[in-house]
């Protein structure tokens, strides 16, 4: 991922020189990427840079905005501001409900039910989990197969369950 993200920093800088300007979209897809890397590294101080270099270029680009925002909250959360990015997570919800663009709502709440967890909030984990099976499900019914995304929400689901307490 240390390489990954050195790659992803040159590009940024290549295609922002190419284009001549570095709040082209191809810039911040290369910033996002290397926020992700960064992300993997625990490396979230740089990481947050990586993101909001991102996000200013993703503006009018939503579902890249919403994937590069849940990056952001997860790096928030590695920085143990949990309140930060449950505002980042419910502003990247808000976001996709304003643009109807309901594709990447499961990821959203995946990532904010692995929050929920980590703050002992499992009654509320749960919830976010069964909405973004629930939106899978619809998404499968509309478009087709989701196979991929439906397991990854399933083991999730799983891993909550698994670190909630027993009562």
């Amino acid at each position: 991922h240390a390489i990954a993200a050195k790659l992803y920093e040159r590009l940024a800088d290549v295609l922002a020189h190419e284009t001549n300007n570095k709040r082209h979209v191809s810039v911040g897809i290369a910033h996002m990427h290397r926020g992700y890397a960064l992300l993997h590294l625990e490396s979230y101080a740089e990481a947050t840079v990586a993101f909001k270099l991102a996000l200013t270029a993703l503006q009018t680009h939503p579902e890249k905005y919403v994937t590069c925002i849940t990056g952001w909250g997860r790096t928030l959360v590695g920085l143990g501001d949990f309140d930060a990015a449950m505002r980042t997570y419910s502003q990247a919800i808000r976001l996709l409900k304003q643009t109807k663009t309901e594709r990447y709502v499961g990821v959203v709440r995946s990532a904010r039910m692995e929050l929920q967890v980590k703050k002992g909030c499992y009654d509320e984990a749960l919830d976010d989990i069964s909405a973004a099976e629930a939106k899978l499900r619809l998404l499968v019914c509309r478009e087709g197969d989701l196979t991929s995304s439906q397991q990854q929400t399933r083991a999730r689901r799983g891993s909550a369950c698994l670190e909630t307490p027993d009562e």
